[in-house]
């Protein structure tokens, strides 16, 4: 079977393309990376911060719910009425 010879100026949009994909995937790594990081972060910070803390344990011991027409709307009327029985 013959080699088949490409054009230079091919070869160089291929060698280029390639090159343009791994500097993509690169970035694209870097970014999933710093994400995870970034996420880590803030749930820290999250879990750190008194002001939330107390307004979650506040929210927690209210018994004020939505209107129960909004939430057959909605789909959760379902899910609230399991957590009534």
């Amino acid at each position: 079977m013959e080699d088949i010879l490409t054009p230079r100026n091919v070869s160089r949009r291929q060698q280029d393309q390639h090159k343009l994909r791994q500097s993509q995937q690169s970035q694209m790594d870097s970014k999933r990376v710093e994400k995870d990081r970034r996420d880590f972060n803030q749930s820290v910070s999250a879990s750190n911060d008194h002001y939330m803390k107390d307004a979650l344990a506040k929210v927690r011991q209210s018994d004020v719910t939505h209107n129960e027409t909004v939430t057959r709307l909605n789909g959760t009327w379902f899910y609230n009425q399991t957590l009534k029985n």
